[in-house]
């Protein structure tokens, strides 16, 4: 059985938080002044795993609305991405138990996304994760890899992955790629095939394929984050470039989520080895 490591979610968080970062200072690409305002949630659901590795989601559904940070100030109205950016600590704390987790996924739905219940981007991130961490991923064809994880029938999704596979291969500008996602893709899910997009046309460049992901007009914010998760949890922490680490290893926040992903993943054992 493959074991989370811990520089595997450090290096998803943190890479996401570059992202984030990139996306608010695209001249100079620096991370001298860094925001977390993005990852207030997430590290507050993060602690909450760990201070309670048996997660009842309806008592969480309680504690976020007391907390009222980020994204949920609008009574939850959020988008499949923002969930996915919000609650990336718990899709990877499940992350070897799909199957089970698909019940409790389905609750998850009814309570924060009771008008999207068709919406299975999620589920695609949610295979994309498990794919990375067993260490089964390849880059010839998405479409093809995800589809046969996927519990949905649903056209509408496999052919926007299709369509990412296409957009790779053709090797189109991103203008070109921005302008047929944003026809083919809901809103809601932009970020999400974006990050997608992105993830998959440079996975072997940190650097370069994050940067590009902050380029996308609509939603690039989230779609950095988004991409640096998944870039995160590919390479891990020790594998983001040297000047990126360099600029961030003495922030407090840094080290802190460190410590938090260490006792996340032993946690996770606890509850596999159980």
């Amino acid at each position: 059985m493959l074991y989370l490591s811990s520089v595997m979610i450090q290096g998803s968080l943190i890479t996401g938080l570059i992202g984030s970062n990139l996306t608010k200072n695209k001249d100079k690409y620096s991370l001298n002044e860094l925001s977390f305002s993005a990852f207030e949630v997430p590290l507050f659901i993060l602690k909450s795993i760990i201070n309670n590795p048996i997660i009842d989601l309806k008592s969480f559904d309680k504690q976020l609305k007391q907390n009222q940070n980020g994204l949920f100030k609008n009574n939850y109205a959020i988008a499949s991405s923002e969930l996915v950016i919000t609650f990336f600590p718990l899709l990877i704390y499940n992350y070897q138990n799909f199957s089970e987790f698909s019940d409790e996924l389905k609750l998850f739905k009814r309570i924060f996304l009771p008008s999207k219940l068709n919406d299975n981007s999620l589920d695609i991130f949610i295979v994309m994760i498990n794919l990375i961490v067993n260490k089964q991923l390849n880059f010839i064809s998405i479409s093809s890899q995800v589809i046969s994880d996927l519990n949905t029938n649903d056209e509408k999704n496999i052919n926007q992955l299709k369509l990412i596979d296409e957009l790779i291969t053709n090797h189109l500008p991103l203008v070109k790629v921005e302008e047929k996602l944003s026809l083919n893709v809901d809103e809601d899910s932009l970020a999400i095939c974006q990050s997608i997009y992105s993830f998959f046309s440079f996975p072997h460049n940190i650097e370069n394929c994050l940067k590009r992901s902050t380029y996308f007009s609509q939603q690039s914010e989230k779609t950095a984050i988004l991409t640096g998760y998944l870039l995160g949890l590919y390479h891990g922490y020790p594998n983001i470039p040297y000047q990126w680490r360099k600029s961030l290893e003495l922030n407090p926040k840094i080290k802190e989520i460190e410590i938090l992903t260490q006792k996340l993943v032993a946690n996770w054992q606890g509850k596999m080895d159980n």
